[in-house]
């Protein structure tokens, strides 16, 4: 599956904000289909078409290089004009992807200002979207994320104020997130490995949990001793970490267990959440998000209902975690 994506990021000029509409999906994904498909999928098929011109070049240079190696005639002097000669053709096939007046910037664009905008407007009241800003490494790491990351990469950032309660206020946030570990085999030759890639978030609330609480899938590594709860089904699927064993289990209650165990029956994504003093920290292995497939329909219903349940679930459930921590520490 082939998803688009530029090496220059600068769909929108400026962050967009965003008020709350207030519909159900289904009936947000009606007003975005009869608003935006007929020109979406004009774009959308112009974008393919370019692309495929891309990809049909890359064909003839490869099938080009195979034939001078089969033939054994300039193999020396030929072969590496033929790989220069790629090269540059690719370099400009992106160069022109990127371009403002290409088919697949105004789609990309289209997209994520049409449909990706109003998905957010839906959960949230008053949100800014920066669709080609991120977290830096340094502030995913403050998620208490062990991993080794030899590449990262982060974009989609949301951010948007929350009431935590009557008369507190705090700001939550959301974006895409990609760690990578290299390797290197016996030759020599890189190859990475995905360690994460999805969604992240965090949430600061007015209370400071004195600890930390980590719950993590279930075959992810512990540092320290893992904790027993008193829920079969939520232990098949996470561990639970932290020096404050009764903190934990005050925090975890049968309530948020079962949430977290229906968001992973409901979603098939799994996920974890990092609990630092004051801070709640959210990562779900979803993959890439917000992106639209030049090889499927535009307003294609299930990719687009994934991204407007995930973050919706993402905010609840650290919503429903805060409310606990605030009946515990009054």
């Amino acid at each position: 599956m082939v998803r688009m994506r530029s090496p220059v990021r600068f769909w929108l000029e400026a962050p967009i904000e965003v008020n709350n509409m207030k519909e159900g999906f289904g009936e947000l994904y009606t007003r975005l289909y009869n608003e935006n498909k007929t020109e979406l999928e004009e774009l959308r098929l112009k974008s393919k078409e370019e692309t495929n011109k891309m990809l049909f070049g890359v064909l003839f240079f490869f099938i080009g290089i195979i034939i001078v190696s089969l033939t054994g005639i300039g193999v020396v002097i030929i072969v590496p004009l033929v790989i220069l000669s790629m090269f540059m053709f690719i370099f400009s096939a992106a160069k022109r992807g990127a371009a403002k007046d290409s088919p697949t910037y105004l789609y990309k664009n289209m997209f994520k200002e049409k449909i990706i905008v109003p998905l957010i407007t839906n959960v949230f009241k008053g949100a800014v979207y920066r669709p080609d800003k991120g977290w830096t490494r340094e502030q995913y790491r403050e998620g208490g994320y062990k991993e080794i990351i030899d590449r990262y990469s982060s974009e989609d950032l949301i951010t948007s104020p929350i009431e935590l309660k009557s008369g507190v206020n705090s700001t939550i946030e959301f974006c895409e997130v990609h760690t990578e570990r290299e390797s290197r085999d016996k030759d020599g030759h890189t190859s990475y490995t995905t360690i994460f890639h999805g969604i992240a978030s965090k949430m600061k609330i007015d209370k400071d949990l004195g600890t930390e609480i980590y719950i993590k899938r279930n075959w992810s590594s512990l540092s320290g001793s893992k904790i027993k709860l008193d829920s079969p089904e939520f232990e098949k699927k996470f561990d639970v970490e932290s020096k404050d064993r009764i903190m934990a289990v005050r925090v975890l209650t049968a309530d948020v267990m079962a949430e977290m165990v229906d968001m992973i029956k409901k979603y098939g994504y799994s996920f974890e959440i990092h609990i630092i003093r004051d801070t709640i920290y959210m990562r779900v292995f979803t993959g890439e998000v917000f992106e639209p497939n030049i090889f499927k329909d535009s307003m294609e219903y299930q990719t687009l209902e994934k991204y407007y349940n995930v973050i919706r679930a993402m905010m609840n459930l650290s919503t429903h975690i805060y409310k606990v921590i605030d009946e515990i520490i009054m």
